[in-house]
């Protein structure tokens, strides 16, 4: 049995070689696409760059500009504060001089209520209340005893009466409460003791009143004592004598 041996054909090279030199144009056109597109990217990164450095300028100028703001606020703000800190000193002080400017004030129109009504018995002697008559008249007396205080604008006596007289310039319902409550916790305990056999007869004296007042000195009995011209009128209809504090019960 005989064999052939095939023979391998001889290759093109001028195809060969073209397909190389397309090989290598084609390589050449991706590298110049690829340095391109480096280039490309080097411009964007040193725009990124430039763009963050300029927006690193802008948060700068803009975080100095907040930080100005806030120290001028700030600065401002203390002025304010102690521009008010000031002024309220300032309306403290004036208020405080204006409670003594008024209580001096309220004082002295107290004492002129209180020299009035004296001038006025002094001039119309004998003194009566109804038709007891007192022959001495004392004005402004302080009783104290047992850490306790009351003072009395003024204070008519005789041997068998004390009469207590509250002044006010002008009274007010609270006014009255407050007298009655004197004369029944605080008269017991610091009236000295040669008085306190004495009946007490209680009056209120004053230029003007409320119309509450009125109705609560009638409530508690008291005496009113108002000016009528140069004189005094002394209203008794609703007056009710209390009883000597020593004859009074022991206080629980």
């Amino acid at each position: 049995m005989m064999f052939r041996i095939g023979r391998k054909p001889n290759p093109n090279w001028a195809e060969i070689h073209q397909l190389l030199k397309q090989g290598a144009a084609r390589q050449d056109r991706t590298d110049r696409q690829l340095a391109r597109t480096d280039r490309q990217l080097a411009r964007t990164d040193r725009q990124l760059e430039q763009f963050a450095k300029q927006q690193e300028k802008r948060d700068q100028a803009w975080w100095a500009q907040h930080h100005a703001l806030q120290a001028a606020w700030n600065e401002q703000r203390e002025q304010d504060q102690a521009a008010q800190k000031k002024q309220h000193a300032r309306d403290q002080e004036a208020a405080r001089q204006t409670r003594q400017e008024v209580g001096g004030m309220a004082h002295n129109l107290g004492n002129i209520a209180e020299e009035h009504f004296m001038l006025a018995w002094d001039q119309g002697k004998p003194v009566l209340i109804g038709d007891i008559e007192f022959n001495e008249v004392l004005a402004n007396e302080k009783y104290r005893a047992h850490g306790k205080e009351m003072e009395c604008d003024l204070v008519l006596l005789n041997g068998t009466h004390i009469g207590l007289v509250e002044v006010k310039l002008f009274l007010h319902s609270k006014d009255v409460t407050a007298f009655d409550t004197k004369l029944r916790d605080v008269l017991p305990v610091v009236l000295p003791v040669e008085c306190q056999h004495l009946q007490v007869m209680p009056v209120m004296a004053c230029l003007g009143m409320s119309d509450g007042a009125r109705a609560r000195i009638e409530a508690h009995g008291f005496a009113l004592l108002r000016p009528d011209g140069q004189q005094s009128k002394l209203e008794i209809e609703h007056l009710r004598p209390r009883p000597p504090v020593g004859n009074l019960p022991p206080r629980a």
